[in-house]
């Protein structure tokens, strides 16, 4: 670990310019060209860097070492809700770490062998979704277990897993034949679609499909609503690599085979339009892709990399790349891009999570997303009052907290002292009165026609859109002087020498008739 940080600070170190704005770095990749742009100088308190660049090129923020060390990062997830960033390692380690300090957030270990993490809506109980070889797991976003599921009866190797928030389902993926959809909410079987002997290693989605790729190259298009099958593409000629899908715009890389039969990186991106299941023109780069991945904020732009750690960008209509290869210096397991497109996070195979920021020095730290909820933290801290300037004239008292003043010290401070406040109802306000609804005239019943058990009758002349007939308080009172004329004239009428049965047959019906009214 120590061997492993000292070289981290050595590769950091500033370098001497090599032109272009791309400066030589020092340390286990001489000579290697950096992937940020200008001389930059390491921050021994948090790993951020100095300097920074212009707008649109992305320099190191900040990186840190994942809990369970000496474990490769199998998955990094950007939160698409709050500014949090989960990343899990083989291990069976899940970590988040909240905004672009990498402050820790949660840490716990859940199983061995996990591949992949997602975040939930907020909206929904399930916080972090979890998926390792075997099955997937389902945790609130303080580490509490809420469900898992470890597909009984099937033998899986699971690969790949995609949330649906709309649809309120988990989409599961692998080297098996069939695709598994859970419900988020429960953790149950929802729905299995057969996909062959070739399975599914990738799952990608956009407003209308799912994209299940098959590792030798054949990508299904699945209903997103209903899970059937829609149609299918054949992307390369060898071996998969990765999948990016945006709008109607499938981009798809990895091997071709040569015609001795050997496999080498295809550096053409195969490209598809969705709406007329049809290839376009194909992207060149200059590096042997590995990962593809939209930015969510700019349609128009494409991340191509690769497990050495060398990026490009590539901008749609344009065959070629307009930017330079950069270079991270170690090895990327996986990348993932946040919903704001200012930051990226890359995970290597030494057990290090690196942040990369694309905002200038004049912005508060970059943002994961652009306009994030608040995040909830187990333990709130103690408010602490800031210290005001004497002479600071924008300062609002209103922002000032006032403590509520207690039963006990309206005592202590006497009579005249109240702890009331302006907002408080009066009790005149504060009573609950019972409001009853009218029962239905005779009339409208009578003429109602029942249609598969439900009766439906002509409203009558006068009633508005929504009708409420209650009983209002003066109508209320009239049915009780009404029920007490009742019950005097009934007691003046009854002959107190008739049988006991008649007087009780008229009292019930007494009863019967008031507890209409």
């Amino acid at each position: 670990l120590s061997m492993y940080h000292q070289q981290s600070q050595q590769f950091f170190a500033p370098g001497t310019s090599t032109g272009a704005g791309i400066s030589a770095v020092s340390g286990p990749m001489d000579a290697a060209p950096q992937f940020f742009s200008g001389q930059h100088s390491p921050s021994q308190s948090t790993g951020q860097l100095g300097n920074v660049p212009a707008i649109g090129e992305y320099f190191m923020y900040n990186w840190v070492v994942m809990d369970g060390t000496n474990q490769a990062v199998t998955g990094v997830h950007f939160d698409k809700y709050e500014d949090l960033l989960w990343c899990v390692n083989c291990g069976g380690h899940l970590t988040g770490y909240y905004g672009p300090q990498l402050s820790k957030y949660v840490s716990l270990h859940v199983q061995k062998d996990l591949r992949q993490v997602c975040a939930a809506s907020p909206l929904a109980e399930a916080g972090v979704f979890t998926m390792a070889k075997s099955g997937v797991a389902c945790y609130s976003k303080f580490g509490q277990r809420r469900w898992s599921y470890s597909c009984p009866g099937m033998t899986v190797d699971l690969a790949a897993m995609i949330h649906d928030p709309e649809a309120g389902r988990l989409t599961l993926g692998g080297r098996q034949d069939r695709v598994l959809q859970l419900d988020t909410g429960t953790g149950r079987l929802v729905k299995c679609v057969d996909m062959g002997p070739d399975g599914c290693e990738f799952l990608r989605h956009n407003g209308r499909f799912i994209c299940a790729a098959s590792a030798k190259g054949t990508v299904t298009l699945l209903d997103r609503g209903t899970g059937r099958k829609e149609h299918s593409l054949s992307t390369v000629t060898g071996q998969l690599a990765d999948v990016a899908v945006q709008d109607s715009l499938l981009v798809t890389c990895g091997w071709s085979v040569r015609h001795d039969g050997n496999v080498i990186p295809d550096r053409l991106l195969q490209a598809f339009d969705l709406r007329v299941l049809r290839p376009v023109q194909p992207f060149c780069v200059q590096l042997d892709p590995h990962f593809v991945r939209f930015l969510p904020a700019m349609h128009d732009r494409l991340l191509v990399g690769n497990s050495l750690g060398e990026f490009q960008f590539l901008q749609l209509g344009q065959s070629m790349p307009s930017s330079p290869v950069y270079q991270l210096g170690v090895g990327a397991t996986d990348i993932d891009i946040s919903a704001s497109s200012r930051c990226i996070a890359v995970g290597d195979g030494a057990g290090g999570v690196y942040l990369l920021s694309a905002d200038t020095a004049d912005v508060i730290g970059p943002r994961f997303n652009v306009s994030p909820l608040p995040t909830v933290f187990p333990d709130d801290p103690v408010y602490s009052p800031n210290p005001i300037a004497l002479g600071n004239e924008s300062f609002f008292f209103t922002s000032m907290p006032f403590g509520y003043p207690k039963e006990s010290d309206a005592s202590s401070a006497g009579s005249g002292y109240r702890c009331a406040l302006t907002s408080d109802w009066a009790p005149r306000l504060c009573r609950s009165y019972e409001r009853r609804v009218k029962l239905i005239d005779e009339a409208i019943i009578s003429g109602a026609s029942t249609t598969r058990g439900l009766a439906i009758a002509r409203k009558p002349a006068g009633w508005g859109r929504t009708h409420f007939p209650y009983y209002s308080l003066t109508e209320l009172s009239e049915l009780v002087e009404q029920s007490a004329a009742k019950c005097q004239s009934l007691n003046n009428a009854c002959d107190i020498t008739s049988g006991s049965a008649s007087i009780a047959e008229k009292v019930s019906t007494l009863e019967a008739d008031v507890g209409k009214n």
